[in-house]
């Protein structure tokens, strides 16, 4: 299902569909709205290799799991996103390694 998915196109939808999001990115990042922008393009490039590794356990970066928390919450809209190209949710499942989730 993730057939020609170019992350900053859909990033740059998807803070067109939802302006609010670029805010809540902004807030916890602390970055100008560009670096934003770029942060959830690199969410969705985590979101791919999830997708395509779903039999392993991966582990985003700091800032990639922080943009992705504030993805999650616009639920309507990450759900219609991991469906249409990805066929499924992709959930987000912590690991009970602490040392995987830094």
């Amino acid at each position: 299902m993730t057939t020609q998915i170019n992350p900053n196109i859909l990033a740059a939808k998807i803070l067109q569909h939802a302006p609010l999001l670029r805010t809540k990115l902004a807030r916890p990042l602390l970055c100008p709205p560009g670096e934003c922008d770029a942060a959830l393009a690199e969410v969705i490039k985590f979101l791919m290799l999830a997708a395509q590794y779903s039999d392993s356990q991966i582990t985003p970066s700091a800032r990639v799991d922080m943009a992705w928390h504030e993805f999650i919450l616009f639920t309507r809209t990450y759900e219609s996103f991991c469906t249409q190209h990805f066929g499924r949710m992709i959930h987000h499942e912590p690991s009970n390694d602490q040392q995987k989730n830094e």
